[in-house]
């Protein structure tokens, strides 16, 4: 994960999100919403493949954002990945915007 210095958090994922990784990817978004920063962009360009163990971390980082009043946002998503999120209904649950 990368980071840029925005008042925003800006974090680029990259490479592959499967069981083994997902509970490194919660980790890094616990450190992130514990900044308190109004909105963390994820951008998903360079992730090749997301396994329902890290859809489920993003999802409770998104839950948790919005408990504490900030914006998990998803960006520059890949088709495969989009595909992943529309069959799961997840499309609908996260913010996502196009670069």
């Amino acid at each position: 994960m990368t980071t840029s210095q925005d008042i925003n958090h800006y974090h680029a994922l990259e490479g592959r999100y499967d069981a083994l990784r997902a509970s490194e990817l919660d980790q890094q978004l616990q450190q992130l919403l514990d900044t308190g920063a109004d909105t963390i962009v994820l951008d998903l360009g360079d992730v090749t493949y997301v396994s329902s163990s890290a859809l489920r971390v993003l999802l409770l980082a998104h839950r948790q954002a919005s408990d504490e009043g900030s914006e998990l946002v998803l960006t520059n998503i890949p088709q495969r990945v989009m595909r992943v999120l529309r069959m799961a209904g997840l499309d609908r649950v996260f913010g996502i915007r196009t670069v």
